[in-house]
């Protein structure tokens, strides 16, 4: 909704409509029942390990599906640092596996604050990289070494699966976002000629009551 008039030639601030794409129970539900079955395929819930799904949009991350309450707080915790794994996975657009957090020496930030959550090993999966968002899933383990040759297998499959859902979603959101760009400049200009048909108006009134 347009912000209320100010009396100034232009619009107030717009929310954009890209937000609610990438926020769309669908697609919660989509990553949700694709996650599920790729869990299932690795026995994951009977591993102990959790999942969460992460968007990094405008400078800010945003967990936008996860297993637990428990993962989305770890999710959360390594978007806190300024490095981790799931950074370096879309850096490198390259699955990120630590084995054993208490010895590795990569993020040792990350490793203490993950530790606190019960995350002894976890496995980053780029899912998307585009130049306005990118997505990965995290993989929480609750032991060291937990994640098998067969599990990063499993997950390549995955990838390529949801992969292709996720770019359609992000490039509905760019077009989305696109319009809404185009529908303000459009408002200003329409507001821009109101203005100077009024500025125009006021101006042969002046013009005709000075004449008189």
């Amino acid at each position: 909704m347009a912000a209320e008039p100010t009396g100034q030639v232009g619009w107030g601030p717009l929310p954009v409509p890209a937000e609610p794409v990438f926020d769309s129970k669908d697609v919660e539900d989509y990553l949700q029942e694709e996650t599920c079955d790729f869990m299932r395929d690795i026995n994951g819930d009977r591993r102990g390990i959790g999942w969460a799904a992460i968007l990094f949009r405008l400078g800010t991350s945003s967990t936008i599906a996860a297993s637990t309450d428990q993962a989305r707080q770890a999710d959360r915790e390594q978007c806190s640092f300024a490095d981790g794994p799931v950074m370096e996975a879309l850096r490198n657009n390259a699955f990120v596996l630590v084995s054993d957090l208490g010895r590795d020496r990569r993020w040792p930030g990350y490793a203490s604050a993950a530790s606190a959550h019960g995350v002894q090993s976890l496995l980053s999966v780029p899912l998307v990289s585009e130049k306005s968002a990118s997505a990965a899933i995290n993989l929480y383990a609750p032991s060291p070494h937990a994640f098998t040759s067969d599990d990063l297998m499993s997950a390549a499959g995955y990838v390529r699966h949801v992969a292709r859902a996720l770019r359609v979603v992000v490039r509905i959101a760019e077009r989305a976002e696109a319009a809404a760009g185009a529908a303000v400049v459009h408002g200003s200009l329409v507001l821009v000629d109101l203005g100077l048909d009024r500025a125009s108006l006021s101006g042969s009134s002046e013009r005709a009551s000075g004449r008189r």
